[in-house]
């Protein structure tokens, strides 16, 4: 009757680990196909990073001479302003 019980009690536990088992692998497949989805998604976030950077970085610089530029215009427009002086005839 022990052997009966622990057989029974052992066939139990067999099918119960394995039923779960299968939920297990089910459940890893799941989670590794998440795992590179996440990945994947994660490098082009790298990359969309990236190329933002390079572009701020360039509108920086864009900004910059843009600013040169302006300078020069108004210093130039101020030049203009100023009255010249008058040359005096030799008489």
């Amino acid at each position: 009757m022990k052997k009966l019980s622990f057989l029974g009690l052992a066939l139990a536990l067999l099918l119960v680990t394995t039923g779960c088992g299968q939920k297990i692998k089910q459940e890893n497949e799941q989670l590794k196909a998440q795992v590179s989805s996440i990945t994947a998604e994660n490098n082009s976030l790298k990359t969309q990073v990236a190329t933002l950077q390079k572009e701020g970085e360039d509108f920086r610089a864009q900004i910059a001479g843009l600013t040169a530029e302006l300078d020069t215009t108004r210093q130039q427009l101020a030049d203009a302003k100023k009255p010249k002086a008058v040359k005096k005839k030799k008489r």
